[in-house]
This record gives C-alpha cells, structure tokens and sequence, in this order.
C-alpha cells in the first residue's frame, strides 16, 4: 500500500509524472548544472534520451527485464564528465583570450 502525501496522492505520484514527461525530467536535472553546461545540454535531449533507449532496448535484446527508468537513467548521467569531454570551443570557453592574434607592423 502507497502512502499518501499532503495532496492526497501516492507516494510514487510525483515520480510517475516525471516518467510519464521525459523532458521534465531531463531538464529537472540539466537545472542542477552550472550556466555553460546548462545552455550545452538543453540541445542535448535527444541524444541523451537515444542512449537511454539504446540501453533499454540491450536489456531487452538480452532478455532481461528492464531496470532503470530514464530518471535513474539521468541521475546516474555523468554530465559534468560529459561537459568536461569537450573541446573548449564547445564549452564556450575564450581561447583567443589567452593566445591574442600576432599583428605585423609594416
């Protein structure tokens, strides 16, 4: 038997609305992010979302039960790894800041 909460509902509510809305529970955990990595994910949805359901369906090929849904999938995310992995162009970091253009004066 499911406990209720303040709002009437069981336990498990509030967890089965993120399941059933992928993309709030995405962006519940892209909202944990810093600001860069943020604006990175928020066009990452659909890629991440496709690793998720390439796990699914190995699961499924190898004849397990699936056992993970995407909000564990997501917490398990390594997103600041992720991040990390990319050339600083990607992550929006100044290079040329650091290397000013040579200029020539003739």
């Amino acid at each position: 038997m499911t406990t209720q909460n303040e709002f009437g509902f069981g336990s498990d509510f509030f967890s089965d609305v993120l399941e059933e809305s992928p993309r709030a529970s995405f962006f519940s955990f892209v909202n944990q992010q810093n600001q860069p990595q943020q604006r990175f994910f928020q066009n990452q949805f659909q890629t991440i979302q496709n690793e998720f359901l390439g796990n699914l369906g190995q699961q499924l090929r190898e004849g397990n039960q699936p056992s993970q849904t995407f909000t564990d999938f997501l917490s398990d995310f390594p997103f600041s790894e992720r991040f990390s992995a990319l050339p600083p162009a990607l992550r929006g970091a100044l290079t040329n800041r650091f290397a000013p253009s040579i200029r020539f004066f003739l």
